[in-house]
């Protein structure tokens, strides 16, 4: 999969005339991806977090401006960062709140 510097007219020149799917990953946008098929170009926000594949469709590139999908790779992306520090934060207070169950039982049966 290769990274260029996707720009609007690349975008508008760009062609997939072979049945398998090309992805062009964006230089200047991480985890923005072109995918070119036979008919279609299509925008999407692909990354893997934490051992999962994130794949969302942005948008049809024939109908949105490349600035556009950036702006939308960029929000869902703070998004997503956002999600896994709350979800960090909750782990932390569940082992915490595990240890401290675990201590308790400790002094309850002594």
């Amino acid at each position: 999969m290769p990274t260029v510097k996707v720009t609007q007219s690349f975008v508008q020149r760009a062609v997939n005339d072979s049945d398998a799917k090309l992805y062009y990953h964006d230089s200047g946008c991480k985890y923005l991806v072109l995918v070119l098929r036979k008919n279609s170009k299509l925008y999407y926000y692909i990354r893997r977090l934490n051992g999962h594949l994130i794949n969302k469709k942005l948008g049809d590139a024939e109908l949105m401006q490349l600035s556009e999908a950036r702006g939308k790779a960029m929000t869902l992306s703070g998004k997503i960062a956002e999600e896994g520090r709350w979800r960090l934060r909750l782990l932390r207070q569940n082992s915490l709140w595990i240890l401290f169950c675990h201590f308790i039982d400790g002094l309850s049966s002594k």
